[in-house]
């Protein structure tokens, strides 16, 4: 009995009554009470740990823009777009010449093949796949202009122009008796072709065209130059057919040309 007075009550006696307190031990809790402490603890940390993680989020949206506002496509992905280029039709003149100059490097290109393929001579596979960037280049002036390519799937020696069709079969009947015949008819290829080139430069008004053809006479003067040295090695001349003296020989002495079709031409 003296050991649950000790635990649960203590007797508080005063002067009038005695009057009996119930105070509980510090020793011992009741049971309930240890586990509303421990719930509470847990919804503490709980809400410590929601709160952290609501100031994580709010520090990240910092810097995402408001979700009222449009964001324009080109911030997402940037896009380069290309400026309006508009065509200024062609003249027919330039039409003209165009869809000639493509079937004339067409026939130098086919010419060269076909006698680097007779002679194995290296100089003319060299000179045909250069020829091959010429008709390249003028092909694209007819696709950005919309012509009808005159080339299309054309095999060896097919022309459209029966003017160019009857010279490849002259052309390849000459350069196929000796190397230095194969060699003159090089030579006067490029002579047609710079003639020809020029024409067409003294009648266009056309940037592109003339940046084109200023490239592709670059190239035709320097294989001149190739074929009459080699005549030259073989102890040849040659004498220009088409050009004027003077404007071979102002062809022969310059220097090799660098320029848009440098080495190869």
């Amino acid at each position: 009995m003296k050991d649950k007075l000790q635990d649960y009550d203590v007797i508080e006696i005063h002067e009038d009554k005695p009057t009996r307190q119930s105070r509980p031990s510090s020793c011992h809790r009741h049971p309930d009470q240890g586990q509303k402490l421990l719930i509470g603890a847990t919804i503490a940390v709980a809400i410590i740990a929601l709160a952290l993680s609501f100031l994580d989020i709010q520090k990240d949206d910092s810097k995402a823009p408001a979700p009222n506002v449009i964001i324009p496509t080109t911030m997402l992905q940037p896009v380069a777009m290309p400026m309006a280029n508009q065509v200024t039709p062609p003249s027919e003149t330039d039409k003209t010449h165009l869809l000639y100059m493509r079937e004339e490097e067409k026939l130098a290109r086919d010419v060269y093949q076909q006698l680097f393929q007779h002679w194995k001579l290296t100089l003319f596979s060299s000179i045909a796949r250069a020829e091959q960037r010429h008709m390249n280049a003028v092909g694209q002036l007819i696709t950005r202009f919309s012509l009808p390519d005159p080339v299309g799937t054309n095999g060896i020696g097919v022309f459209q122009h029966q003017k160019l069709a009857t010279l490849y079969s002259d052309l390849m009947a000459r350069g196929k008796r000796s190397i230095t015949e194969a060699l003159r008819v090089g030579a006067l290829i490029e002579e047609i072709d710079i003639l020809d080139l020029e024409a067409g430069l003294k009648t266009t008004n056309q940037p592109d065209i003339q940046r084109v053809f200023r490239n592709i006479q670059r190239g035709s003067t320097n294989h001149l130059r190739t074929f009459a040295h080699g005549l030259e090695l073989r102890g040849e001349i040659y004498q220009p057919i088409k050009l004027t003296k003077d404007s071979f020989n102002a062809i022969l002495h310059s220097p090799t040309d660098t320029g848009f079709f440098a080495n190869g031409q």
